[in-house]
Parts: C-alpha cells; sequence; structure tokens
C-alpha cells in the first residue's frame, strides 16, 4: 500500500508541475508611448497605425512579437509652428537646443562637446553646464 501511496502522489506532482508550466503568465509590464508624425502631409483617409513590441534580444533568432495593438481612425497630426516648443529659457528642443547656465545662452550639447572638448554624453553636458562660473 505504501508503493500504491508513493505512485499517486508521484503523479499528482506531475500533474501540478505540468499545470504549472502550461499556464498563460499575466502581463507584468506595461508599455506606453506616443507615435509623432513629422511630414507636414494630411494623414490619408483609413490610415491606421500599428505598434508592435519585438524580442530581439537574440541576434541569431528572427524577432519574435511580444505584442501589438493596430489603431484606426488616428485623426490629423496636431500643427505647431516653428518654434512653439520653447523651453523657460527659449531654447527651442525641436531644433536641438538645451539652456546652458555655465555658458549662460541656449546650446546644441553635441556642438558644445565638440568645441570645449568634453565628451559628448548627458551626463558631460551636464556637468560641463551646471559647474560653477
Amino acid at each position: 500500500m505504501n508503493r500504491r501511496l508513493k505512485a499517486l502522489a508521484m503523479a499528482s506532482l506531475t500533474l501540478m508541475l505540468a499545470a504549472c508550466l502550461t499556464t498563460k503568465a499575466e502581463p507584468t509590464a506595461t508599455v506606453r508611448g506616443e507615435a509623432m508624425y513629422r511630414e507636414r502631409l494630411a494623414v490619408p483617409p483609413g490610415a491606421q497605425l500599428e505598434v508592435l513590441l519585438l524580442d530581439v534580444s537574440r541576434a541569431d533568432a528572427p524577432s519574435q512579437t511580444i505584442g501589438g495593438v493596430t489603431l484606426s481612425d488616428i485623426g490629423q497630426p496636431p500643427t505647431s509652428t516653428t518654434g512653439s516648443d520653447r523651453d523657460e529659457h527659449g531654447c527651442i528642443r525641436s531644433a536641438g537646443y538645451t539652456w546652458c547656465a555655465k555658458e549662460g545662452k541656449c546650446v546644441r550639447p553635441w556642438e558644445l562637446a565638440q568645441e570645449k572638448g568634453f565628451p559628448s554624453t548627458e551626463e558631460a553636458f551636464r556637468a560641463y553646464c551646471s559647474a560653477a562660473l
């Protein structure tokens, strides 16, 4: 009788493990974002936006689709005038300008890095521009 109980316990354990392996996992993250349309043309009627989240982590394998969404009736992009995205210092972000306190003006970080000889990284730019005069 002891053998029967062991066999039954092993069969139950095997079924429980199989159920755990085949159960679909719940989503653990949410991805949010914006889609930009930079052309100054109207979106054609019936246009759709398809967004896919792909796993491209393995260089030796084709990408795998993790999830996606297709949006219909996406409407037209908002109209904006050039320079309408100025920050509190008057820097036009869409043109690549950012305020640099040390220089006292709006600069393009990569151009300033080249001119002043520091690495073209966000950290180096912040360190340079926030340095005491």
